[in-house]
């Protein structure tokens, strides 16, 4: 892990806590995101990356598969239950015990991480008070998570909660003049990453 103070820190005073996915990558965008907005628009915080380098795929993947594009797939995933494991019943405690934070926690993953993310908002919601997932996989698995998700979150109490989520980029892989509205309606695998982040955002908004 790594972990950022913040540039006023003070031991006597207790802040919330940033936990960011890939934070060999991204915890110094984040830190520079504070530097720009940390005066007012967002508060102090301490910042805690997780290096996801080693095992990325088996930790923020959600559930298991074997085959992927109608080719067989072996590399290690399906691990999130026990990613989130680790981080409820060992770093957050670690931090907690070593750090003056309170329980108003954040969440941020990109990509693998977002799945994570919106995993995390879906299983253990308890966890972070706001969750933001930029650009989520939620193609992974066929949908499954989305699939998941229409049995649980009708029936679960987000008081309290916030989720950010975001879609960038190219809507189709290939027709980049592709709008919204035209991906909704499109069927082929060059638009279901971005189908599959609005079917998700669907199913909360109901």
């Amino acid at each position: 892990i790594y972990v950022q103070l913040p540039d006023e820190y003070n031991s006597d005073v207790k802040y919330p806590v940033a936990y960011i996915l890939d934070g060999e990558m991204f915890l110094p965008t984040v830190h520079n995101f504070q530097g720009y907005y940390g005066s007012g628009f967002t508060p102090p915080m301490i910042l805690v990356g997780i290096s996801n380098d080693n095992n990325r795929m088996r930790d923020l993947t959600t559930s298991k598969i074997t085959e992927m594009n109608g080719m067989p797939f072996e590399n290690e995933n399906g691990e999130a239950a026990n990613f989130s494991t680790f981080i409820e019943t060992e770093l957050i405690p670690y931090i907690e015990k070593n750090y003056p934070v309170t329980n108003f926690r954040t969440l941020i993953g990109h990509s693998y991480g977002g799945l994570f993310t919106l995993y995390s908002i879906v299983h253990h919601p308890q966890l972070y008070s706001n969750y933001v997932a930029i650009d989520p996989s939620m193609d992974w698995d066929n949908q499954r998570l989305i699939e998941e998700a229409k049995g649980i979150v009708s029936t679960t109490n987000y008081k309290g909660k916030s989720l950010f989520m975001s879609l960038g980029g190219t809507i189709h892989m290939q027709k980049p003049e592709m709008t919204l509205d035209e991906m909704k309606e499109d069927t082929t695998d060059f638009t279901i990453f971005g189908r599959s982040n609005i079917a998700f955002s669907e199913v909360l908004n109901q």
